[in-house]
């Protein structure tokens, strides 16, 4: 089994180890990216300042919860006329910024919503209400 399947985005992060415990299976994943650029001037940096864990959910795993710990590095920008001294890397492929569950986890949520909603209005005869108003425009007498 080739084990980067089961990764968001295998060319932004690899697997260092599986923790399994009763209810949940916790992945350490770390970046491989050599150099990244800064957000706000774009420039490259290799220049490491420090690392720290973020902790997101992803996909479970045949009904198993998992918490990807992914091992995040921040780096110095050397633009002497960018205001931003330190950035954390980015993984848009993986999680977003300030996200608490990777990019895939969302995407399955969103859809599943947009499927159940869309179901529970055909099945209960709902109708929206921005629909129902756009055939019956307010008139001075119904308000």
């Amino acid at each position: 089994m080739d084990v980067s399947t089961l990764l968001a985005d295998p060319s932004a992060i690899s697997l260092e180890t599986f923790v399994s415990k009763q209810n949940l299976i916790i992945v350490r994943v770390r970046s491989v990216q050599k150099a990244v650029c800064c957000p706000l001037c774009n420039e490259h940096s290799i220049s490491l300042h420090s690392r720290y864990v973020r902790q997101v959910a992803d996909l479970p795993w045949h009904g198993v919860a998992i918490r990807l710990q992914l091992q995040t590095r921040k780096f110095r920008c050397r633009n002497e006329l960018c205001r931003r001294r330190v950035f954390c890397e980015r993984l848009p492929q993986v999680v977003r910024s300030y996200a608490r569950q990777t990019v895939r986890l969302n995407s399955a949520l969103t859809l599943t919503g947009f499927r159940t909603g869309r179901r529970g209005r055909r099945k209960n005869g709902f109708r929206s209400q921005f629909n129902d108003q756009r055939r019956h425009p307010f008139t001075p007498d119904s308000r």
